[in-house]
């Protein structure tokens, strides 16, 4: 129960750490303008907008975030037997599911770089490759949750 008494500020800290933007007074500081992230600005499906939007916000289906309104369920991944908690980084680097090692294998080049274990600098790249990476990531971890339901 501890877990669900800290998750909300757990929950805060995360997206502040990983997609929020500066505060005012920092942006004041640094003089830097407020601008919409890269992928909101390509000719993507709309389907793709969403799926990278909704990882950035950490507003998917991931067990991390549906144990909070999911009861006696475990936050761990239910897909692979890694026994590792489903968030972000799990998807991105540990999960052993053949459909996810398979995407892996195919978007390849985006894990190439250092800081492909780095869940704030993963989304990051300039590779417009990596909106598909992450539409297809959480379009199989949606339909995957759906179908255990």
């Amino acid at each position: 129960m501890r877990f669900f008494q800290n998750f909300s500020f757990n929950k805060r800290s995360t997206y502040h750490q990983w997609c929020a933007l500066p505060t005012r007074r920092a942006a004041l500081v640094t003089h830097s303008p407020y601008t919409l992230p890269k992928y909101m600005l390509l000719d993507f499906p709309r389907d793709v907008i969403r799926s990278v939007a909704r990882f950035r916000l950490c507003a998917h289906t991931l067990r991390i975030e549906t144990v909070t309104w999911t009861y006696n369920t475990s936050p761990t991944c239910d897909l692979c037997n890694a026994h590792d908690v489903k968030d972000e980084q799990h998807v991105l680097s540990h999960c052993t599911h053949p459909h996810v090692l398979s995407l892996r294998g195919t978007y390849t080049s985006l894990f190439s770089s250092a800081g492909s274990n780095n869940v704030s600098a993963f989304p990051g790249q300039e590779s417009n490759k990596l909106y598909f990476f992450l539409h297809a990531l959480i379009s199989f971890y949606e339909q995957a949750s759906s179908r255990s339901s």
